[in-house]
């Protein structure tokens, strides 16, 4: 999809169109057109980011239904057995993995315990997934 020279209202009214049924548009489209809307509005939106935090606690009331059936799905998700199936194959490996350092680590002479301290210092000092944080809104001037 060309999405060069289309404005906020037409990415807009093309993904609501996209969302209520009326179009067709692809994922590759659709990441298109929200990249470009985002990148061209980025300046726009991080004032208003930066002050949700100062709304949320007076529209966590309205918005609890909604998280709940978030919830809800993804309960429902997770509940899925090929879901379970592919997380139980990915600890797996995960487990595999430690183990192998574990075994690297006494090749080259710690033992068995130190080998393990180790590891679980490197486990700990690993960032999580949900800690890892962009500096897009951060590290602006106007913050």
């Amino acid at each position: 999809m060309k999405v060069a020279g289309l404005d906020a209202e037409v990415i807009l009214m093309t993904l609501l169109g996209a969302a209520m049924g009326d179009k067709k548009l692809s994922d590759k489209d659709a990441a298109q057109l929200l990249l470009k809307l985002y990148e061209e509005n980025v300046d726009n939106f991080g004032p208003l980011i930066r002050a949700f935090p100062k709304v949320a606690k007076r529209a966590s009331k309205d918005l609890a239904p909604f998280c709940a059936g978030l919830l809800a799905l993804a309960s429902g998700v997770m509940e899925d057995a090929g879901i379970r199936a592919a997380s139980e194959k990915f600890n797996k490996a995960r487990a595999e993995n430690r183990m192998k350092f574990i075994d690297v680590y006494m090749t080259v002479g710690f033992t068995r315990q130190e080998a393990m301290a180790i590891l679980l210092q490197d486990i700990a000092k690993a960032p999580s997934t949900s800690s890892l944080k962009t500096s897009t809104f951060t590290n602006r001037k106007d913050n």
